[in-house]
């Protein structure tokens, strides 16, 4: 089966967060600020984009609508408010000492959906990471607000210099569990640490991680320039060449494998497709090496079979005598069948082709692993839309291949149980052989 992969990378900044066009003077009071208790003081100002860095609004410099700004006394919150369009803000507050603060993180949106595909290294979650930005004025400034008096204070902001990725990383013989620690350098410079936090069973994305660039860090990359990942100490494979995404992002595995070879398997036939737990298994000179529960897309594709995927992991001889090394041959099974496919063992994520139906046969509906008449009735009875508990039902019914699960096929099936002649279309596998 063809891998159908849709790759939506949606970033922006949310409705709210949007970037408007410089005004030339402060706008009125966001409607978010609350309303002075008493006679009290006011502060105002505009959050906007210093392009220029140089902690001043110049034309042409846009404001920043839609951001939580907070006025604190004490350590305590009394007063928010929001920018305005223009990137404006107002808050009222009775007379005192105040904390007015600004915080960069904004949050993106950000969707890869994988349907139909089971890359281990492809993500299919969605997500809104904090994405930072710079400030090129002070994010807290203090204040002495007076009853009746004005105070002004803008705050400028850059975008970061820095990428961040999010993704899926493999440490050793699978998914990186919660606490792996992963480090992002250029040379020796350290410019990115994160650790996988938390993992959900049956997800792909398991990090997020901030890349910083030199204008950020000294000694750290440059556009184009290379940047190495380690996991828990182990060297990734991969090499990412920096270009700053700012407030985007951007998918990308990481895989740090030595002593595993993965091989990552799609659309296997099931012996038994309503199984809970089917189980694929690497072979190495007779021995079974490692197994992995195999995976059940249901429901299926319209008019294709069930299908199955596994990352099957195979340990290194110095890990499980007996296993790998490196030049052998990796032969694999579907419960106690085997599929025909070998590989050879190296570290590392392989694909490998396991395609239908290579534990499933044509017209043996009811997995019984001979073509009778009771494949017939049974087809025959869904069909007529009764209850008949038929595992192979959707991968071994459709005998003539053309679509559809009819009466031909319960005929065809009949013709071949009480050998009479048919015939099938090229390419069409067989009755009670295996598929192509």
């Amino acid at each position: 089966m063809a891998t159908y992969l849709v790759a939506v990378l949606l970033f922006t900044l949310a409705a709210s967060f949007a970037v408007e066009p410089a005004t030339p003077e402060h706008e009125p009071a966001s409607a978010a600020a609350k309303a002075p208790l008493g006679a009290g003081g006011t502060v105002i100002g505009v959050m906007f984009q210093d392009i220029d860095e140089d902690g001043v609004r110049d034309p042409g410099e846009p404001g920043i609508s839609g951001h939580p700004l907070e006025l604190e006394m004490g350590g305590v919150v009394v007063q928010t408010a929001t920018t305005a369009a223009g990137g404006a803000f107002s808050l009222a507050a009775a007379p005192g000492s105040y904390t007015l603060r600004a915080d960069t993180n904004f949050h993106a949106f950000f969707c890869v959906d994988t349907f139909g595909s089971f890359n281990p290294t492809a993500l299919d979650d969605c997500m809104t990471p904090e994405v930072p930005w710079a400030f090129t004025t002070p994010e807290e400034v203090p204040l002495a607000l007076a009853a009746g008096e004005t105070e002004t204070v803008d705050f400028g902001i850059r975008r970061a210099d820095v990428a961040v990725l999010a993704g899926i990383v493999v440490h050793q013989g699978g998914k990186a569990p919660p606490g792996t620690v992963i480090e992002a350098f250029v040379g020796e410079t350290k410019c990115g640490e994160t650790a996988v936090e938390s993992y959900v069973p049956g997800g792909i994305h398991n990090y997020e991680l901030a890349v910083f660039g030199a204008g950020e860090i000294d000694g750290c990359a440059e556009p184009g320039e290379g940047v190495s990942f380690t996991v828990n100490g182990l060297q990734a494979d991969q090499v990412l060449a920096y270009e700053p995404t700012g407030s985007g992002m951007r998918p990308m595995a990481l895989v740090a494998i030595t002593d595993y070879a993965i091989y990552w398997a799609q659309e296997l036939a099931l012996p038994n497709a309503f199984d809970p737990s089917p189980s694929a298994y690497g072979v190495i000179d007779g021995f079974v090496c490692q197994g992995a529960d195999i995976q059940v897309m249901y429901p299926p594709f319209i008019g294709g079979p069930l299908v199955g995927f596994a990352g099957i992991a195979v340990a290194s001889a110095e890990l499980l005598p007996g296993c790998g090394y490196p030049g052998a041959l990796v032969s694999f099974r579907v419960g106690t069948k085997e599929t025909g496919t070998v590989a050879v063992w190296e570290p590392g994520i392989h694909y490998i082709d396991m395609d239908l139906p290579q534990a499933i046969v044509s017209g043996d509906v009811d997995c019984s692993e001979e073509v009778e008449a009771l494949d017939a009735l049974v087809a025959l009875k869904r069909i007529a839309g009764l209850a008949v508990t038929a595992p192979c039902w959707i991968a071994a019914s459709d005998v003539d291949c053309n679509g559809e699960r009819n009466v031909i096929d319960v005929l065809v099936i009949l013709k071949s149980v009480a050998a009479l002649p048919f015939v099938l279309p090229e390419g069409c596998p067989p009755l009670g052989q295996s598929g192509p």
